[in-house]
């Protein structure tokens, strides 16, 4: 997958973005976030050891992601054998252990829609174990791009979007919105839950194309004749790669929109 420059911008920055590598949604609401780690990176499974391979910012946001949720936050090692571990208020307990990915896979399908699975085109950022639910046709739990915690707080749930054909300001979601019901269903769900707004950012790793385009979303219509996502905010950046620190500038008044 190529780099983010986008993110990396905005990062640098230290903008307060976050992601979360897996979280499954049942009836219309979050019932768990997902990190994962391979074994290999915790030879102990603690609290501490998780802190250092993740970083303490990090398992903050989610921490707090999760309880404005109302679902656990779990901590997810894995080798041959996948291993759950929750950490709440008390710290870090075991939650379950499965013999294998298709084991584990087979769980998290108990506590999500079968239909909410992981969505990308390109495999490359997949984890060993993602591609293992894949192969035993169980579906990995989507991922979420990015999320702004600033100032204690969940500010914005972030997806970024890739466009290598066309400039962003030439590429439109509603094109393969039919397709991509999947994608943004879960999406709304969690920023309507934590009521903060989705915001899309467009952007290209070619050069060619140095525009970042910002969009936030309004409304999402999921049938009938005019499906499709509606912006209140539709900035694009023609020269953003130039001048990156316009990104972070852009970003924050589409969040701050009301």
């Amino acid at each position: 997958m190529p780099d983010n420059w986008v993110k990396t911008s905005l990062t640098s920055q230290e903008y307060g973005l976050y992601e979360v590598d897996g979280y499954t949604v049942q009836d219309g609401e979050v019932t768990a976030l997902l990190d994962y780690i391979l074994a290999s990176e915790l030879p102990e499974v603690t609290e501490e050891s998780v802190l250092e391979v993740r970083g303490n910012d990090a398992v903050d946001a989610k921490y707090r992601l999760a309880d404005l949720l109302g679902c656990p936050y779990y901590i997810v090692p894995y080798a041959g054998e996948v291993d759950v571990f929750e950490l709440g208020e008390d710290g870090l307990r075991h939650h379950r252990t499965f013999s294998d990915a298709s084991e584990f896979g087979q769980w998290t399908m108990q506590i999500r829609d079968r239909a909410i699975t992981k969505y990308t085109r390109d495999t490359s950022s997949w984890s060993s174990l993602e591609r293992k639910l894949i192969e035993n046709d169980v579906g990995a739990p989507g991922d979420l791009d990015s999320f702004i915690y600033q100032d204690g707080d969940i500010q914005a749930i972030i997806e970024w979007q890739t466009t290598n054909k066309v400039s962003p300001a030439d590429h439109s979601n509603n094109r393969w919105f039919s397709d991509d019901i999947g994608r943004w269903k879960p999406l709304l769900t969690i920023s309507e839950q934590l009521d903060v707004p989705l915001i899309i950012v467009v952007w290209s790793p070619k050069r060619k194309y140095p525009g970042v385009r910002i969009k936030r979303v309004s409304d999402v219509t999921f049938e009938g004749h005019d499906t499709g996502l509606e912006y209140s905010v539709d900035q694009t950046m023609p020269n953003a790669r130039s001048n990156p620190d316009t990104i972070a500038s852009v970003l924050s008044d589409a969040v701050r929109e009301s």
